[in-house]
């Protein structure tokens, strides 16, 4: 608990490689926290590793911050996850803008956390999604 609340701390004050690496600590020592992958990802979007933010956003929706896919129904007023389906679809968004490959397929799937997002009451993404 003590590298997630340095990295957590690191983060707010915009030191994104100190969050990614005592983040990575924290997953290190507690593979299924799931909070610590969202800052990790947010820390790797803020230093434009949109491959990396995508793939520990991914992780923290498979952790402890929701466990089944199925729950998701109950959790629509929970304001967390909206933020952290926001930061997904934002981060899809803004690599499909690197990637000339899959550059469609990233704004799709980037859109379809944006409107997850949206649901759960991020008013950030109905902007984003435009």
């Amino acid at each position: 608990m003590l590298y997630y609340n340095r990295c957590q701390t690191k983060q707010t004050i915009k030191d994104y490689g100190g969050a990614i690496s005592d983040c990575s600590k924290c997953i290190e020592l507690d593979p299924d926290y799931g909070m610590a992958y969202y800052v990790r990802g947010y820390s790797k979007q803020s230093v434009n590793d949109f491959s990396g933010a995508i793939s520990d956003f991914n992780k923290a929706l498979n952790g402890d911050l929701i466990p089944y896919w199925s729950d998701v129904k109950n959790l629509i007023k929970n304001e967390s996850y909206g933020y952290l389906l926001y930061y997904l679809g934002l981060t899809y968004v803004n690599y499909s803008f690197q990637s000339k490959k899959d550059a469609n397929f990233m704004k799709r799937t980037g859109c379809k956390y944006l409107n997850l997002a949206d649901r759960f009451g991020n008013q950030n993404a109905a902007i984003n999604r435009k």
